[in-house]
Order: structure tokens, then sequence, then C-alpha cells
């Protein structure tokens, strides 16, 4: 049966990434938002950023489908429509600021003529779309020439509101697919992590640390049916789950109780052999040929005998448990203590492995410190306090993850 990939997607990307998203500027954000109302209506300050927000996000998503194989039919077909609406959309949102764009130059041009030559110097060396230092202009004047439609603000809500309704559903359409059609789909770039953190602080997750590694350290159990321990971080997509298995990978403790110690980064791929292959070069850090299972893992089971080991097995999707027993067979050789630390975003992978350690968002406190931190490049937003207002609305709706903290963050720093 032939397969059917969404292709030729490419240049709707670029496109979100470089004329749609830019031309919302960051440096505008803090005046337009004046202009939308901060302070007189608490809602409307964030509309321009949060559509800059769902523009960036919608590039994702299309990235998303577009290394995507699929066989049935009618999922091509729904994914097909839904994907050419979510385009017209976004030329939509592009023809919107296309028009904003004019207005602004429109309204700098009438300016010039009425500035002193400092004034006229100063305005003609500005680099951005929004020259706000550089003009001498009041936010009344600007509202009223600018904005002298009422409709302007909800058009940025609607496009908004558009492609995030259009998002979604191609989101629930791929979560939807039963289990066989979730086989069927690959993506052409797997998702790969290291055990080395990205990000240089954590914060708010001591107490799911300190817990994780006592359950790390707890001792054998006694049981006599030969299996061997294993624990599930368990979460939503950009809790955090992976940084939590980095902490506690390169902690002193574990360091000093775990030896060997092996990282792999599973992903959508659960193929015993690979995986198995992957213990030998890690422990050995030597190039494998073996190809035959059997082989493998009587290779795997004399590197482990006698050894307390810790085995992280990070994004796994695997939800068929013969599998999860052929892959774990040659690792109960270890010596009693021996670990398996797995993060996954799968309920029924847990209660089919056990010993769940559910994580979620971040409390009120840490959060705002995090994304302080992502967006005005530390935890002291003193100097952006233009800023912190519509900061502190868009940390509040993003549930506590972390990775939205870093890519909306990211939005905001200047």
């Amino acid at each position: 049966m032939s397969s059917w990939i969404l292709a030729g997607l490419g240049s709707l990307g670029q496109a979100f990434n470089g004329s749609l998203i830019d031309k919302i500027s960051d440096d505008a954000i803090p005046r337009l938002s004046e202009v939308f109302g901060v302070g007189a209506n608490p809602g409307d300050g964030t509309d321009l950023l949060m559509l800059k927000t769902t523009l960036t996000g919608t590039k994702h998503i299309i990235g998303r489908v577009e290394k995507m194989w699929i066989k049935d039919e009618d999922t091509k077909k729904q994914l097909k429509e839904l994907v050419m609406e979510l385009k017209d959309t976004a030329y939509d949102a592009e023809d919107l600021l296309d028009e904003i764009q004019f207005r602004v130059l429109k309204q700098q041009i009438e300016q010039q003529g009425a500035q002193d030559d400092e004034a006229s110097n100063q305005s003609s060396s500005s680099s951005g779309l929004f020259p706000w230092k550089k003009m001498k202009i009041s936010v009344p004047t600007f509202t009223s020439r600018f904005f002298g439609r009422e409709d302007d603000v909800n058009r940025v809500r609607e496009n908004k509101m558009k492609l995030d309704k259009i998002t979604t559903c191609i989101e629930d359409l791929i979560t939807t697919l039963d289990a066989d059609e979730k086989q069927m789909i690959t993506s052409v770039v797997p998702r790969t992590t290291t055990s080395f953190p990205i990000e240089t602080q954590v914060f708010g997750r001591d107490e799911q640390l300190n817990h994780l590694l006592e359950q790390l350290m707890k001792s054998a159990d006694g049981s006599s049916d030969g299996s061997i321990s294993a624990l599930t971080i368990v979460g939503i997509g950009g809790v955090g789950k992976t940084t939590l298995a980095q902490q506690a990978y390169h902690h002193e403790r574990v360091n000093n109780y775990f030896q060997p110690k092996v990282w792999l980064c599973v992903s959508d791929n659960f193929n015993v052999e690979r995986l198995t292959k992957d213990i030998i070069k890690f422990i050995t850090e030597e190039k494998c040929d073996i190809c035959n299972l059997d082989t493998l893992q009587v290779v795997v089971k004399k590197k482990l005998t006698s050894k307390r080991f810790l085995l992280v097995l990070d994004d796994v999707w695997n939800e068929d448990g013969l599998k999860w027993e052929r892959f774990c067979a040659p690792l109960k050789y270890g010596e009693p203590g021996s670990k398996i630390l797995v993060t996954t975003r799968s309920k029924k992978f847990t209660e089919m492995v056990g010993n769940p350690i559910p994580l979620g968002g971040l409390d009120e406190a840490s959060y705002w410190k995090l994304f302080k931190k992502c967006a005005f490049g530390s935890e002291d937003a003193g100097e952006f306090p233009q800023l912190v207002a519509i900061a502190k609305k868009i940390a509040g709706r993003l549930k506590g993850l972390p990775l939205a903290a870093r890519t909306v963050g990211g939005l905001l720093k200047t």
C-alpha cells in the first residue's frame, strides 16, 4: 500500500517565519499595547503579541504535519483541507499586518514634514517598523490616526481565534487516530535528546527531584520474579519530563550509586534490536555490527550482570507489552537495585509498567521566575516595566509549562 506525505508546504512555513511574524516587531509591542488600552481594558494589551505567538505555533504545526506519512485516505483528505484553510487564514493575517504597516509608514511620512532637523535625522535613521522613540507622536494622536476604525482590534482577534481553531482541529485529528494508524505515522526527523540539559537553571522542581532520587535509590523490594524495577515520569508535552530526568541522571548521588549509566532517546520508534544495540554502543563506546537480537541480548547480559545500572529511556511512546518484556529480558541480570527510568506522555504505558511519577505544571511563583528569565534574560524585570503587565497576563495562560515559557518568553525578549 502506498503512503502519502503532506508536501509542498515549505514556502508557507517560510512565510510564517519571515514576512508574517516579523511584521510585528518586539519593540512595537509595548506601545501598541498602550494603543490597545492596557490598564483601561486589561484583556486588550496582549492581542498583537498573542497573534504573533499563534503564528509561531502555526509554523510549528505546519512543519510537523509536513513530515508525516499517513496511509488512511480519509485522514489524508481531512488534514489536507485543514492545512489549506490554515494557509488561507495565514494570508488573511498577512494582509491585515500589511495594512497596519502601510498606515504606520504613511503616518511617519506625514510627521516628518513637521519635525525639526534633529528629529528628521533621527527619524530617517530609524531601523524599526515602529520608530516610537524617534518620533514625537502622542498616543492619543497616534490612536486617532492609526487605529481610525474600531474594527482593527476585532480583526486581530478574529485572525488569532481562527488560527487557534484550525490548529486545534489538526492536533485533535492526529491525537484521535487509532493505535494502528499511529504506528503508520513516522516523523522524517525524529526527536532527539541527550543526558545534558539545555537549561542552565531549573525552577520549581526541587520537591519532584528529591522524590525521584529517593525512588531511584530505593533498595530492591525482594521480589523473586526476576523483574527489573522501572519508574515512569509521566506528563503532557513541554512539562519538563526530560529536564527532570537529566537533573537526576547527573546528580552526585546517582553518579555514586549507579555504574554504568545509560541514556537513550527512544521517541516513537521502539525497536528492540536498535535499542539493545544502542545500549552496547553506549557502554562500550564502540561500534556494534551485530544484527542478531539473541546475540545482542547475550552481550547486554554479560555487560550488566552483577552491576547496579541505571538506564534512562527518554520520550517513550510504546504501548506494546510484549515489546517491552522482550526488551527488558537481558536487563533482569543486573544487580538488585538497578533501575530503568522512563519519560513518557502515555498513560497506558505507565499503567503497564507501574511506579508513576506524575509531573504537572510549575506553581505560579516559580513559573513567573522562569518566564521573566526567558523573556527578560534575568529574574529582574525592572528594566522592562512596559512589558511586565503583558508578560504576567501571558504567563498566566500557559498552564505552568516550561517549554511554553521558553517559546513565548523568547518573543518578548529584546
